[in-house]
């Protein structure tokens, strides 16, 4: 099966509206053919009503199968060069705006190390603030919730950035108090709109990436709704924000961070 049908990419977006209130119009035709066609070709289905209709009644299974549409893929300190700039520009505008307790949301944060990673951050230079580690999927938030994640999310960072800041013991990794009394977990969908206003930072990187452009332009608007004036937002290396908007200005090209300066 070199392709999946248009039909079945259909039934599909429906199925996860159905079980996970997933807003599946949102998805790109090609990251949900990806998740689909390798359990088509592994389990021998004909198509995917067969293969759903199924899955319907096998809750086990079906809860594997849902865990593919997860993208869980983090990292402590992930692209630390985008960390270092945004330091520096955070601390510039905490003291340009008068922020006294400025709000980071690292959004679709999977298992929280983007969050933990930026709580560090703020510590290590004696900044203020707190950060909400958002993500649609409950059970991702668990161990950020029961204060640790996976030591591998370590792995590639200097021992030196961290020293002091997690405890490792067996497969996980527990920040110290400092750290994680400023992170808060939130499970909520970005595709229905975030709960939470007068941010001052928002981290959405790696996400466009899975998305169709209007939802990219939906989602775009969100941010600057929530985000305070000056409020920064940083995508991924490989997104931007499209076209010319006056509410946006670019403040580090290459680490893909922008300001508002439109709105409230």
């Amino acid at each position: 099966m070199s392709d999946v049908a248009a039909s079945d990419i259909g039934l599909l977006r429906r199925w996860l509206k159905r079980n996970l209130g997933l807003r599946a119009e949102d998805y790109r035709s090609e990251f949900l053919g990806r998740r689909l066609r390798p359990y088509l070709q592994v389990q021998g289905w004909p198509d995917a009503a067969a293969c759903l209709s199924h899955l319907d009644t096998h809750p086990r299974e079906r809860e594997g199968f849902l865990r593919r549409f997860f993208v869980g893929t983090t990292e402590c300190f992930r692209n630390g060069e985008v960390f270092e700039s945004f330091q520096n520009h955070f601390s510039q505008r905490i003291a340009r705006f008068r922020w006294n307790r400025p709000v980071i949301l690292s959004a679709a944060c999977a298992t929280g190390e983007e969050a933990l990673s930026l709580a560090v951050l703020l510590e290590e230079a004696g900044l203020p603030g707190l950060v909400l580690a958002a993500d649609r999927y409950k059970p991702a938030l668990a161990g950020l919730r029961e204060g640790s994640v996976p030591a591998k999310a370590l792995q590639r960072v200097d021992r030196a950035d961290w020293k002091g800041y997690f405890k490792i013991a067996g497969s996980r990794a527990a920040p110290g108090p400092s750290v994680f009394s400023r992170v808060h977990p939130l499970c909520c969908d970005l595709g229905w709109g975030i709960p939470c206003k007068a941010v001052h930072s928002v981290f959405l990187r790696n996400v466009f990436v899975y998305l169709t452009e209007e939802a990219q332009e939906r989602i775009i608007k969100t941010m600057s709704e929530i985000l305070v004036v000056g409020g920064l937002l940083v995508l991924g290396r490989v997104e931007r924000i499209r076209g010319s908007r006056p509410e946006w200005e670019v403040v580090d090209r290459d680490c893909r961070i922008y300001g508002k300066i439109g709105g409230r």
